[in-house]
């Protein structure tokens, strides 16, 4: 169980990144945006939540795995999962090869190379079609995929909402904690950055790295990042302020805790 401390219970947390990742997990299990766990149980027996959480962690687990457990109906929703996280980095492929062109032909360019420079035009001409239609496939599928797997699990949900709504509260309440003990994390010190355990998906990853080039060559200085926002699907909790609402693409709001 957790600690008392000014009315309220909290962990005593070691990582606060890793805090800040369960957060979100276990928020998006709320609205049924279900992740891969085992990290989870990684970072638990490293003590990164400290023993506290450990004890709790049992019974959260078992729950966020009955409530992702789907019937052998829905097997088909684990095969667009599939094909959802295959589109994706066919993405971050196609969009590499076609930035890595583009500063290949401007090398050359700068280096008064024509005849290479005429070459890879001539390529970049014969590949454009078929490169602007996967990558607009490869943006747009998951996105597709992802409202039509929503909407698949709606409807079970909906089916079968004894599965589901005695989970919420408990879990609501457990978010809710974590949220108590990240402000108390952050007011005692604990709150320098490490590195997330989940770390960037494969799409952010590319977005950054093509934001710290555009940043370099138009010398724009990269934007300061609150030190401790985190996202949440739901904002039904206390002792968060949010800073950005959520958007056609991205489903969730950005929060800072409030200290």
């Amino acid at each position: 169980m957790a600690q008392k401390k000014g009315g309220r219970l909290v962990y005593d947390i070691k990582n606060i990144e890793t805090l800040k990742s369960i957060i979100f997990l276990l928020d998006g299990y709320r609205i049924h945006h279900y992740e891969e766990i085992g990290w989870v149980d990684r970072a638990v027996h490293r003590g990164d939540m400290g023993w506290r959480f450990r004890d709790d962690w049992g019974e959260i687990r078992g729950m966020l795995v009955d409530m992702a457990t789907v019937p052998k109906s829905l097997l088909h929703v684990m095969k667009w999962a599939d094909i959802q996280a295959a589109l994706r980095l066919v993405g971050l492929i196609m969009s590499t090869i076609v930035i890595l062109m583009v500063g290949i032909t401007l090398f050359f360019f700068w280096g008064r190379q024509p005849g290479n420079v005429t070459l890879i035009t001539t390529i970049l001409s014969y590949l454009s079609v078929p490169l602007i239609g996967i990558l607009i496939l490869s943006f747009a599928g998951p996105l597709l995929i992802a409202r039509k797997i929503d909407g698949e699990l709606t409807k079970y949900r909906e089916a079968h909402p004894e599965k589901f709504t005695r989970y919420v509260p408990r879990i609501r309440e457990a978010v809710q904690t974590l949220i108590d003990s990240l402000v108390d994390a952050v007011k005692k010190g604990k709150g320098k950055p490490v590195k997330s355990p989940l770390g960037p998906d494969l799409i952010e990853e590319a977005s950054g790295i093509y934001e710290d080039v555009a940043n370099r060559i138009l010398r724009r200085r990269k934007k300061q990042e609150l030190k401790h926002i985190f996202n949440l699907f739901n904002t039904d909790y206390t002792r968060i302020r949010i800073d950005k609402a959520p958007t056609r693409l991205r489903r969730f709001y950005i929060v800072e805790p409030q200290l």
